[in-house]
């Protein structure tokens, strides 16, 4: 996998930790307006940031407060940073059930790909979108009897 979509990814990560950091009681539609992301752009990252276990919520939604897990925090860091590695290694390995996925079966849908790696539909499209883009891989034929090519196999490996 090429390291823009890392790079992406962690940017987005870091700039809504530190929103979070600065303001622990920020919701989600404030993130939205501060950070330009989409409703579920956000929701999305607050689900792998969730699911990872490096935040949670406490309180409702509205009243509540964000809280940052401290057990990943670099500890040489003053800064209080979370670990890119950990994160960088969840989306690899997000990124690599669905190229497995697509090689297992390159007619896949990506409500099948929803199904099978336990991402919302919108999290499906972003991967697809961002492998799309970086040319790992690309549809051909028509959207519902089409199939997935993957490309530049021996980058991905």
């Amino acid at each position: 996998m090429e390291k823009t979509v890392e790079k992406t990814v962690e940017k987005t990560v870091e700039k809504i930790l530190q929103i979070i950091k600065e303001n622990p009681a920020v919701t989600q539609s404030e993130l939205v307006k501060i950070t330009g992301l989409s409703r579920r752009g956000i929701e999305w990252n607050i689900a792998q940031l969730k699911g990872q276990g490096i935040i949670t919520r406490e309180g409702t939604n509205k009243r509540g407060c964000w809280k940052i897990n401290i057990a990943y925090r670099k500890v040489n860091d003053e800064r209080g940073e979370i670990d890119k590695e950990k994160i960088s290694e969840t989306v690899e390995k997000t990124v690599e059930k669905i190229l497995e996925l697509i090689r297992e079966n390159p007619a896949v849908t990506q409500s099948e790909l929803v199904k099978k790696t336990g991402l919302s539909r919108r999290g499906i499209e972003w991967n697809i979108t961002q492998l799309k883009d970086q040319g790992i891989i690309t549809r051909e034929g028509p959207d519902k009897r089409g199939y997935w090519k993957i490309n530049n196999e021996a980058q991905i490996i």
